[in-house]
């Protein structure tokens, strides 16, 4: 059965860091209402179709500087390293308390920040 898609706007290798936020960001609240951590790769293969890690950095940290400016739990924190179940270094903050309140936060009553919201938080930090 071949799969047909409708005519609409898809993520693609060009999206803008902004877009691929706002992606993450509905994967995160999905993984967080089933309380899961999501590992940095099985992430990239959501959001890529592959490995590639890159630029996970820079769309988590839209994330991370929205939900600090908008005075939310750090839904970045449950993304976690395959092999140390850790957050990486540069996350602003991590501990159990932390991740139970993104757990508990309800994330679907919340309206997702647009990407251009996501962009703005990220270039005022």
């Amino acid at each position: 059965m071949e799969i047909h898609m409708a005519k609409h706007q898809s993520f693609n290798p060009h999206s803008s860091l902004e877009k691929r936020a706002f992606q993450a960001w509905l994967l995160l609240i999905g993984a967080a209402w089933r309380r899961e951590t999501v590992t940095y790769t099985d992430l990239a293969i959501a959001m890529f179709g592959t490995r590639a890690l890159r630029h996970l950095g820079k769309i988590l940290g839209h994330i991370a500087y929205y939900c600090e400016q908008h005075r939310l739990p750090y839904l970045n924190c449950i993304v976690v390293g395959k092999f140390t179940g850790q957050p990486g270094w540069k996350v602003p903050v991590y501990n159990d308390k932390e991740r139970e309140r993104v757990y508990h936060y309800p994330w679907f009553h919340v309206v997702p920040p647009s990407p251009e919201e996501l962009k703005t938080a990220w270039e005022s930090d």
